[in-house]
């Protein structure tokens, strides 16, 4: 069989593009072909990771729309903040799209948020396989969302370039995403995301952790002293390096933990990584994520999926940063952000608020206001040692 991976072409971080890679992995070891259609400046990446072909993808336009949504909570916002609706983009890609799909002849097409896939898919007669998530579901609802803050007229060039290739137009986004997938497949469980039931052909899998990212040795600056370790990986774009490390530098400096940052970067401020900005403090370009996670008394996170579904396999307590929320919000008002006993499957765990920590977060602008509160809220892990 014949697979071809689509990343998001607009993707800001590289959680779906890890998602992609952890079933393209397993699809090589069943003796499958694989080949990724992907933005070149992740090329390199890729073909590190995997045996495969690799394709270039076009991507969109890199430009500030005065339109753009200033929350981004939806299918639409994500679309229209990357300017992935951009006509002439949609057309372009798609062009892109059907020429590689006639040349690599795969049997099936997987993706995570190239809408796109859906239309050069029916174009070329290929099934498509779609991860599935909560925010793409037009049902949608949260405590920080309402349905008429949505975007409006994000469908509208979607449907140009539909009505022109003779396919069905669309009245939600949705359609594109996973209402006409052969195949929906959602890294998660019912009792976490059980609005996904109704996505048609949908497949719960559990996590979809990239297991070369996940699982590793754990480098030797990732330990030093007795202390507890808190680990910080806030991913790329949400939060700035230079507004995040001085807060934290301030808050656990002076106090008995050791503190991983995970960057995703060569170097900061000129220096190669990794290095002890502190004596208690490292920076990493990358870590083994789920390896260090289990080692830590407490993660800090922006809350993406990949981190959150470690950070539940670990059971290590979650402080979540909504950068999305312009004020300092708890983190039970975002998500039900869990500590589950280690032993705790992808089949058999369930939300259970009582490990939560309700620590103060912050966006950019509130990093500063909310550090002595989520420092007070630390000391209470201290007695904790890890695994």
């Amino acid at each position: 069989m014949r697979v071809l991976f689509m990343q998001q072409a607009g993707a800001l971080g590289i959680g779906g593009l890890t998602r992609c890679l952890a079933v393209a992995t397993e699809a090589a070891l069943l003796g499958h072909k694989t080949g990724f259609f992907c933005r070149r400046d992740v090329h390199r990446f890729v073909r590190k990771t995997i045996d495969t072909e690799v394709f270039a993808a076009p991507v969109p336009p890199e430009k500030v729309l005065a339109s753009a949504p200033a929350k981004n909570f939806t299918l639409a916002d994500s679309i229209r903040i990357r300017n992935m609706d951009d006509i002439e983009y949609l057309r372009q890609t798609v062009a892109a799209e059907v020429q590689v799909i006639k040349g690599f002849a795969p049997d099936a097409i997987f993706t995570e948020n190239q809408f796109t896939a859906a239309l050069s898919g029916a174009i070329t007669s290929v099934p498509l396989i779609t991860t599935a998530a909560t925010v793409n579901h037009p049902l949608f609802e949260s405590p920080l969302y309402r349905p008429q803050q949505k975007v409006r007229g994000i469908e509208d060039n979607f449907n140009l370039v539909l009505r022109s290739n003779a396919l069905p137009e669309i009245r939600d986004i949705s359609e594109l995403s996973n209402g006409r997938s052969a195949l929906n497949i959602a890294p998660t469980i019912p009792e976490l995301e059980p609005l996904l039931t109704s996505f048609p052909n949908n497949q719960y899998v559990g996590q979809l952790l990239f297991s070369k990212l996940e699982i590793g040795p754990v480098n030797r600056m990732t330990k030093a002293g007795n202390g507890p370790i808190l680990f910080v990986y806030m991913s790329r774009g949400s939060i700035r390096p230079d507004d995040f490390i001085p807060e934290l530098i301030r808050c656990f400096e002076h106090r008995p933990c050791f503190v991983v940052i995970a960057m995703r970067t060569s170097n900061f401020k000129g220096r190669k990584l990794p290095y002890a900005i502190r004596k208690n403090i490292v920076l990493h370009d990358i870590v083994p994520g789920l390896s260090t996670i289990s080692r830590s008394a407490l993660v800090i996170t922006r809350g993406g999926q990949n981190t959150t579904m470690a950070c539940m396999l670990a059971g290590v307590p979650v402080s979540a940063s909504p950068v999305i929320v312009p004020r300092p919000t708890s983190i039970s008002e975002v998500l039900p952000l869990v500590a589950l006993p280690s032993s705790a499957s992808p089949h058999n765990f369930a939300p259970n608020r009582s490990g939560s920590l309700s620590l103060k977060c912050s966006t950019t602008v509130n990093f500063a206001r909310a550090r002595s509160h989520l420092a007070a809220e630390f000391e209470s892990l201290m007695g904790r040692e890890p695994p």
